[in-house]
């Protein structure tokens, strides 16, 4: 196992692997996961020579050790034997977090997160496991019929955030997990576009050897709230956001996903520049629509009198059913987190570039 390269990127992928494998030598893959808590940001370490049995015995280490926190995003690529990490930005994060909240406040206006026939669980950067195959998407929501705690749960919406550089990774990755999850109803995609700035070279710019940048210095005193601004300091564009959409894809009546942009059952908004979400808005609504029907399909498979109330009111509501979002409470958070971002990228600038 060795390092080989650092390159600039703003893609964050997913994480596939096989664990029908033997383990490795613990000791060489404590070593990698040592690495894998100090990622860089705005910058891929690409680490080569990494055996399938290398990586089965990384993902099983860190998950037995409660200590050990990945703070790395990983994309394994098992015919190549190479691991490429990056840290996560903050504006991926906040983006996931706020759909979180969306979610939390869907399954209360619906009574469903008290529900005692169906219980919810949001998941963040967790694994998705069937067989051989794991896929670790950026959020999940699965549910799990209370009557049968023996039922396994299953990820019925599922979410990826990034940059336009990731998107094909995006898409692969909500493919895969719908192959292997066919209770799978929704998947969310969330599509950043940045402007891409030529790399500063830190033995010709005076910044590099001026006094370091505090964080307080890339966030402004009076920040906009309806609009994304570029981060700007010391004449430098460390960050400049042109875009963000948002696009929605349903499970079709033939049961099958159509992730090429099409179809009845798909629709793209945008966020930024302009705000138009009504398509997304329209699908959201139908998501939540079928959700509300899966729990009371699920309600109907144990009959009894708590059940058959609860039937009736979410019959009722699904004729009205609404997904709660903010659309302009996410861009104010979009801004917020671009000032943590555009530090991060001015602090591997300065620590890390010579190591290219």
């Amino acid at each position: 196992m060795r390092l080989v390269a650092n390159l600039a990127t703003g893609a964050i992928s997913t994480l596939l692997l096989n664990t029908n494998i033997q383990p490795s030598s613990t000791d060489h893959c404590l070593s990698f996961i040592r690495a894998l808590q100090y990622p860089y940001f705005d910058r891929q370490m690409v680490i080569s020579d990494v055996t399938p049995a290398d990586f089965s015995h990384i993902v099983f280490l860190s998950s037995e050790d409660k200590n050990c926190h990945l703070f790395a995003k990983l994309v394994y690529q098992p015919h190549t034997h190479r691991i490429i990490t990056m840290a996560p930005y903050n504006i991926h994060e906040c983006a996931i977090r706020h759909f979180g909240t969306c979610i939390s406040k869907m399954l209360s206006m619906y009574q469903l997160d008290e529900d005692q026939h169906v219980t919810f669980k949001l998941h963040l950067n967790s694994a998705i496991h069937k067989g051989q195959t794991v896929v670790i998407p950026d959020f999940h929501l699965d549910l799990r019929s209370r009557s049968g705690v023996s039922l396994p749960r299953f990820p019925f919406w599922v979410g990826e955030c990034g940059f336009t550089s990731g998107r094909s990774q995006m898409q692969m990755k909500l493919k895969s997990v719908a192959a292997i999850a066919p209770e799978m109803e929704v998947a969310l995609m969330i599509c950043i576009h940045d402007s891409k700035e030529e790399s500063l070279s830190p033995r010709s710019h005076p910044l590099h050897s001026a006094p370091e940048l505090h964080h307080a210095a890339f966030t402004p005193s009076h920040p906009p709230t309806n609009y994304i601004v570029p981060v700007v300091v010391e004449g430098i564009k460390w960050l400049d956001i042109k875009s963000i959409t948002v696009s929605v894809f349903l499970r079709g009546s033939d049961g099958k996903f159509n992730f090429k942009d099409r179809g009845e059952v798909y629709a793209v908004g945008s966020l930024y520049p302009t705000l138009r979400m009504s398509n997304v808005n329209g699908l959201l609504d139908m998501a939540t629509k079928h959700l509300l029907l899966r729990v009371i399909g699920m309600m109907e498979l144990v009959p009894s009198a708590d059940a058959s109330t609860s039937v009736s009111r979410l019959r009722t509501a699904s004729m009205t059913s609404s997904f709660p979002v903010w659309w302009q409470t996410l861009l104010e958070e979009f801004q917020t987190s671009l000032y943590d971002t555009a530090f991060s990228h001015y602090h591997a600038w300065r620590y890390h570039e010579d190591s290219d």
